[in-house]
């Protein structure tokens, strides 16, 4: 899981731009199920393809207990499943086990945010930022600034993400996190521009683009829909899971 969620560099093949087995197929079950049309659906946990991918988890933990980053997933499977509550808990039980791990408290913050809980997650991101400066976490706090109409804050946490790279501090910025960052500032084409860089970067978070809320300002977009293909992810409208 970690590959998935805090990729290492840009030095990937185009072919690795697709989903894992798990994810396909929790795709493809959310694509063939009509009442998920909703954008308020809730998902959890009972199709096959998040199935799979939670048992998957499941079997991570039980055979390396000591990994922190499959503890953290656990939670962050179940938002993107819908299921925020579930996704709370077990970001919390994970924090338990492994305190101030730094991607832990990002994964907690997306499930709070998910679930509509703003200061908490707001909270967490701040937390991360105590342990690292990490691309996700300024990232995440920069599109929630934006969200709640905080747009000085939400620029000077992307122009703080700019400057540690430049002077190295961070060697490497996947450009989906600048594109979030936008997306939470209503900046859609420049949001729409970072997409595609993420693109030519071949950055593996793309392959969250239809599950996660936070892109739904531009959801119904062309370009977004055709990146979404050239991903290779079914594209199934309004509806998104968290």
């Amino acid at each position: 899981m970690a590959w998935l969620l805090f990729p290492a560099g840009p030095n990937r093949s185009r072919r690795e731009l697709r989903p894992s087995q798990s994810i396909q197929a929790s795709i493809r079950a959310i694509e063939s199920n009509k009442r998920l049309a909703c954008p308020r659906y809730r998902l959890p946990g009972r199709t096959p393809g998040f199935l799979e991918a939670f048992e998957a988890v499941e079997k991570g933990v039980r055979l390396k207990p000591e990994d922190r980053i499959i503890y953290a997933s656990r939670g962050w499977m179940h938002t993107l499943a819908g299921d925020h509550e579930e996704g709370i808990r077990l970001g919390k039980d994970a924090l338990s086990l492994h305190p101030g791990f730094p991607p832990g408290h990002v994964m907690l913050g997306w499930a709070y945010e998910a679930a509509g809980m703003d200061d908490l997650a707001m909270t967490q991101y701040e937390l991360t930022l105590k342990a690292e400066y990490s691309p996700p976490a300024l990232a995440s706090l920069a599109h929630l600034y934006g969200k709640m109409g905080q747009r000085d804050q939400a620029l000077a946490r992307l122009a703080e993400l700019d400057a540690l790279h430049e002077r190295g501090l961070i060697q490497y910025v996947p450009a989906y996190c600048r594109a979030l960052a936008f997306a939470g500032l209503r900046d859609l084409d420049q949001c729409l521009h970072e997409l595609e860089c993420a693109y030519d970067q071949r950055c593996d978070w793309l392959m969250h683009l239809v599950l996660d809320k936070r892109w739904d300002p531009v959801r119904q977009t062309p370009q977004f829909k055709d990146l979404v293909s050239r991903v290779g992810i079914p594209y199934f409208g309004n509806s998104s899971a968290i």
